[in-house]
């Protein structure tokens, strides 16, 4: 596993590190997130070297599983987070499928929206 690439053994760490073989999952609904195309390419790899498998799903969704475990990777991520050089490398794992666009209401119903701010400008407690 050890002739993976930095990326690859940073997206095994990510999302299957603390996972058993054959146990868990990764899916991307396809909807709001997707891979970024550093954590895509490492997927890849990790697909391509049978660490882990990929599931298409009719709706566009895709899950990806552990084969064998990827622990190994999880130490290595840790001893570069607390060496302090995990950051000179670092990337997004999802990147947002479209921008996020405000929900129209529609008869029958509920838009739930986030409260305003506090603060002076808006009437609130400062």
């Amino acid at each position: 596993m050890s002739d993976l690439s930095d990326d690859a053994r940073a997206v095994a760490a990510a999302w299957f590190g603390m996972s058993q073989p054959g146990q868990g999952h990764l899916r991307f609904a396809m909807v709001q997130s997707k891979p970024s195309a550093r954590a895509q390419a490492g997927l890849n790899e990790l697909l391509a070297a049978g660490i882990i498998s990929r599931e298409d799903e009719p709706s566009g969704a895709v899950t990806y599983r552990p084969l064998v475990s990827c622990y190994e990777h999880q130490v290595w991520a840790m001893k570069r987070l607390f060496d302090g050089t995990a950051e000179a490398n670092s990337f997004r794992l999802v990147d947002p499928i479209e921008p996020r666009k405000k929900l129209r209401k529609r008869a029958g119903t509920i838009t739930i929206a986030p409260l305003p701010e506090t603060g002076s400008d808006t009437g609130g407690p400062s």
